[in-house]
């Protein structure tokens, strides 16, 4: 196994290797039947394995789990009867309808039709082409969103709320944030914050385009998150449109940021606090 040795022999006290070949399976049973606070769960391996991760995980909350496959699982009977053949697809930034057909994803139908999309996997295991909708419910195919849905049939995970949207509700207060990412859930959605060398707040959705990683445990460089993964960089210009729409502030808020989206503003009965729009 390529650096058992090395992690074994630097993380004794944090690293147990379980060769099967000579240890027999692991007992997923006991590792994963109770959550752990403060603990996250890492899988990489034959889709056996990684299956029965998944179906032991499914009290955790939603996020703790991040699976990594190298291709995409293959639908169940039930799926493949339920599919349709056809269908539509309105892309409504870009006012056009899209037929797909059962030969293809939803994906490969918008780069013929040149809509603008990030993509990376073509598998449906690394998360980059993931997009928002707006209306109806999507069949998803693929390894990444079906773990969330999976979430909510247990009653596990978040959940759709009414709160209202366009709305500023605080994150955290100025001092929480240090020279290290905050990773918040903030009315269902996973953020993360930081402050640069500059001193400016940003916030961003806690999740790299790139399988999902959370970015809260990533680096600073400068203004910029650097993701702990593969490196991928986000900074204040690449903000999530939804997350840091500019909005304008209402009257009783005193922004010292300078930025729309992230404000910080001083009450003479509370510390400083940060808030952002969603």
């Amino acid at each position: 196994m390529a650096f058992a040795d090395e992690l074994a022999e630097h993380y004794p006290d944090r690293v147990t290797v379980w060769p099967q070949d000579e240890r027999g399976l692991l007992d997923l049973e006991s590792l994963l039947k109770d959550p752990e606070d403060n603990t996250l769960v890492y899988s990489c391996g034959p889709e056996p394995l990684l299956a029965a991760v998944e179906q032991q995980c499914t009290q955790w909350p939603a996020g703790t789990l991040h699976i990594e496959r190298f291709a995409a699982r293959a639908p169940t009977a039930e799926q493949a009867a339920e599919a349709l053949d056809q269908f539509e697809v309105v892309c409504q930034r870009s006012g056009i309808t899209l037929e797909v057909s059962s030969d293809k994803s939803i994906l490969e139908a918008l780069e013929e039709a040149d809509v603008p999309i990030m993509a990376s996997c073509y598998e449906g295991v690394c998360g980059t082409c993931e997009a928002r909708v707006l209306e109806g419910t999507p069949d998803h195919r693929d390894s990444m969103l079906t773990i969330t849905l999976a979430y909510r049939k247990v009653g596990a995970g978040p959940v759709s709320t009414n709160y209202p949207k366009k709305c500023w509700y605080v994150a955290a207060t100025c001092d929480e944030i240090t020279d290290s990412p905050l990773g918040r859930r903030l009315l269902g959605k996973d953020v993360v914050l930081w402050r640069g060398a500059s001193g400016g707040v940003t916030a961003f959705e806690n999740r790299c385009a790139h399988r999902a990683f959370p970015l809260s445990h990533s680096r600073i460089d400068g203004d910029r998150l650097v993701c702990g993964y593969h490196g991928c960089t986000y900074g204040n210009d690449q903000c999530d449109e939804e997350l840091v729409a500019p909005a304008a502030w209402p009257a009783d808020l005193r922004g010292r940021d300078g930025r729309d989206g992230v404000k910080r503003w001083t009450s003479p009965h509370h510390k400083t606090r940060i808030a952002i729009l969603i």
